[in-house]
């Protein structure tokens, strides 16, 4: 894929995600051991052997480890590469993708609120609008005339 393309092969992105592990800390001790072996006067050759081979070992165990940690994020072909490579821009942009997501959600949930009180409290009025409005239509002659009878019925049965 493109991304894919774009990002750093696997094996260099596992030497990226190596040196920063640990804060930075595995490359720093690589590099004074780097430096303390170069610093070393030319008498001392079975000193600085010795001390690249541990030095050459040790980031060799650094370099697999970290492949084997991330062995599925660094051949994946999707490009997920540029995860381990840039965590702190791939954790901004996760924050900023849970802060829209929120957003969205808490509007969502506004918009279906608003809509259904609307709905509901426009069917309320309608109804008693529509209620009021049949009481109207009869006229006012014919809903006294009626409340009249019902006042006479309830005296009547009260005597």
């Amino acid at each position: 894929s493109f991304v894919d393309g774009l990002a750093p092969p696997p094996k260099a992105a596992a030497v990226i995600v190596a040196l920063r592990r640990e804060r930075g800390g595995y490359a720093l001790a690589l590099g004074a051991g780097a430096g303390l072996l170069w610093q070393l006067p030319p008498g001392l050759g079975f000193l600085s052997t010795a001390g690249g081979v541990l030095l050459g070992g040790a980031a060799a165990w650094l370099f697999w480890s970290t492949f084997e940690e991330h062995r599925e994020t660094l051949l994946e072909p999707s490009g997920g590469r540029w995860l381990l490579v840039l965590p702190e821009t791939s954790e901004r942009a996760k924050l900023q993708a849970l802060q829209v997501w929120s957003k969205l959600r808490v509007g969502a949930a506004e918009a279906a609120v608003e809509r259904g009180a609307g709905y509901l409290g426009r069917s309320v009025l309608e109804s008693s609008f529509n209620y009021i409005g049949s009481l109207w239509s009869r006229g006012a002659v014919e809903v006294a005339a009626e409340a009249v009878e019902v006042v006479a019925e309830v005296e009547s049965k009260a005597h």
